[in-house]
């Protein structure tokens, strides 16, 4: 239950910063939702190799439901920067135009 109020919510925040800068909403919220999904697929992976070459114990002994609450947090990360990198490009994409406007308009 706890995934579906994350998705809900990170997709929603995707959904509201492509509305503001005119982008395609579902296609930015989805694609919100799947950044999430490889930060903690990513973060899964590293924990599989390095308990395959021994750095770590063997993360069979960790209970499914400890496993899943502790990738949350670098899906959440992946997420946030993935964001604010979006925001940041939008924001210099929006402001970009109006200087070359002001720039051109006494020629």
């Amino acid at each position: 239950m706890l995934g579906l109020l994350l998705i809900y919510f990170v997709g929603k925040a995707f959904y509201d910063l492509a509305a503001k800068s005119q982008k395609s909403k579902w296609g930015y919220a989805i694609l919100g939702v799947v950044s999430y999904h490889a930060g903690t697929v990513l973060i899964a992976l590293i924990i599989v190799l390095m308990s395959l070459v021994e750095v770590i114990g063997s993360f069979d002994d960790i209970p499914d439901f400890a496993f899943n609450l502790l990738v949350i947090p670098f899906g959440v990360l992946t997420c946030w920067l993935f964001y604010k990198f979006l925001q940041k490009r939008w924001t210099r994409q929006a402001l970009s135009p109006l200087n070359e406007e002001v720039l051109d308009s006494g020629l």
